[in-house]
């Protein structure tokens, strides 16, 4: 019997239809720029995302900038319960020669003499003119009525003062509302006895912040500590005083 001849039996494989590698080939190149197109939309995507989260971050820094911008330059209302009280008192290098007749005790803000007091320790008051003049440049005073604040108050005044290297003042002030007055460009703080915590506070908050602070400033120039005047001798009644002879 003869052998059959290899792949005899078999069908022999069919032939590849004409253009079938080219059809197979775009259908590549489609789904490979299908591919393409898909990864491109989820990078703008992510792109997008970032985009939107980098804006809201810069606009949420901008608004909390605004923000601390305005309420940093506004005077707080109030320090440790002490009402902060605010006043109007027109723009500022108005020099004027003579008195002025300030709206209020003690003066704040408006008029005011050409020089400016130093700042320091007080013996005696300030004229009112020269007083203006050094808030003007950003000095905070601790002012106190003599007769009616505590001696200790004084001195804790004065030494508040002795801390800080310029524009803080001490001085005696007669004839105000309260016993104590801390006193800056526009604002005062009336206390009827010191609270240390609160006055140093308040210097720290508008010292150095005035309409000329930015190219003056209050230097000490005097450090002498407020002395009770001493009564003047009156003679018993009846006693001779003595007057010295006239040559």
């Amino acid at each position: 019997m003869a052998k059959k001849r290899t792949g005899e039996g078999k069908n022999p494989a069919k032939p590849r239809p004409a253009g079938a590698d080219k059809q197979l080939r775009k259908q590549e190149r489609i789904e490979q720029r299908r591919r393409e197109k898909e990864a491109a939309a989820r990078a703008a995507q992510r792109r997008a995302r970032r985009e939107r989260l980098i804006r809201w971050v810069l606009i949420g820094g901008a608004v909390a900038f605004a923000a601390w911008f305005f309420l940093r330059n506004q005077a707080p209302g109030e320090i440790r319960g002490h009402e902060i009280e605010q006043f109007s008192v027109g723009a500022s290098g108005q020099h004027v020669s003579g008195t002025v007749n300030y709206p209020m005790t003690p003066p704040v803000g408006g008029q005011h003499a050409a020089g400016a007091a130093p700042c320091g320790v007080h013996p005696s008051r300030i004229a009112n003119e020269n007083m203006v003049h050094s808030l003007e440049h950003g000095a905070v005073g601790l002012l106190y009525d003599p007769a009616t604040a505590d001696e200790d108050d004084i001195r804790t005044l004065e030494e508040i003062v002795g801390d800080f290297d310029t524009n803080i003042f001490s001085a005696p002030f007669s004839g105000m509302e309260t016993p104590v007055a801390i006193i800056s460009w526009g604002e005062m703080m009336r206390l009827d006895s010191v609270d240390e915590v609160a006055v140093r506070e308040y210097v720290r908050e508008f010292a150095g912040k005035a309409p000329e602070s930015s190219t003056q400033e209050c230097t000490k120039g005097v450090d002498q500590p407020y002395q009770e005047p001493t009564p003047a001798p009156t003679g018993s009644p009846g006693a001779t005083i003595p007057v010295p002879e006239q040559t």
